[in-house]
């Protein structure tokens, strides 16, 4: 299980939060086996004085202090990663991808001039950029919503965990009628878009456009995919066509799709279950 880092909860929403943590938690029964080895190595570890630290942190320098260290690299189950920045301006790290993997997309608004502006909703320390839905065949028709906020990371932000596992990250809960809890079989036909700003559970929060100043409300095209395994796996597509009909889909828990604007071409969706990174 990879470090979990605290320094990027400022940024995370309060469903990705719970994600992150529920995924601890959940680690907690492996832990209780190596409860043994994971004390000898405790007992083997220098935990630096409060004078260290308070040293290491008038000493300043360009190198963020790590504390990862304290529990030492050979705990790498229970490793919970902290940075603190050096001083005044010093940039933040970089979001980590969660442990077991996730969804990770490209758009043609992604990055660059144009890109969909971020956003604070209200409540969030940090900000956002768009929100992922998805959209399932269920009992002869279409249902979907949006579930999966992301915030701007250079390269693009994994999200949303493995695949095996979006009934209980995406649709969790009761909120979203037939879908709510919906786990896709191997090889079934499912749809996803992306939308600037915050549309979960009913929300609209927009980011404005830099030049304009007026609210971005925009959306990529439909895309559909047969449901992968946690095995690494890459889909592009071409074009700006639905290839579900938004007005054949009944949206649950969000906004309609005809409030927004089809802009952004959806090029590339990769998936990963916790195996392996992605090279």
């Amino acid at each position: 299980m990879k470090p979990l880092d605290l320094s990027t909860l400022d940024r995370m929403s309060p469903q990705q939060i719970a994600d992150a943590f529920r995924k601890v938690l959940n680690h907690s029964n492996e832990l209780a086996a190596q409860n043994t080895r994971l004390q000898q190595q405790i007992d083997s570890i220098h935990v630096p004085t409060f004078a260290e630290i308070s040293a290491a942190l008038s000493a300043g320098g360009s190198d963020p202090l790590n504390l990862t260290g304290l529990v030492g690299e050979t705990v790498e189950d229970v490793a919970i990663a902290s940075t603190i920045p050096a001083g005044p301006g010093a940039p933040p790290p970089a979001p980590p991808p969660p442990a077991d993997g996730g969804f990770t997309w490209e758009f043609s608004k992604r990055t660059g001039a144009g890109r969909w502006p971020d956003l604070t909703p209200p409540g969030w320390r940090g900000p956002m950029q768009y929100t992922a839905w998805v959209f399932y065949f269920v009992g002869g028709a279409w249902f979907g919503s949006a579930f999966i906020q992301y915030w701007f990371a250079e390269p693009s932000l994994e999200s949303g965990g493995p695949p095996s596992a979006v009934a209980g990250n995406w649709t969790f809960g009761s909120a979203w009628g037939v879908i709510s809890n919906y786990q896709p079989i191997l090889g079934e036909t499912v749809g996803y878009m992306l939308s600037s700003g915050n549309q979960r559970q009913s929300a609209n929060d927009l980011g404005n456009d830099p030049v304009t100043g007026l609210p971005v409300q925009e959306r990529t095209n439909i895309v559909t995919i047969p449901f992968p395994s946690d095995a690494n796996t890459v889909f592009t597509f071409s074009g700006m066509t639905d290839a579900i009909p938004p007005g054949s889909i009944t949206i649950i828990n969000a906004i309609p799709l005809a409030t927004m604007t089809l802009t952004a071409e959806l090029t590339q969706l990769t998936t990963r279950g916790g195996a392996s990174p992605p090279p």
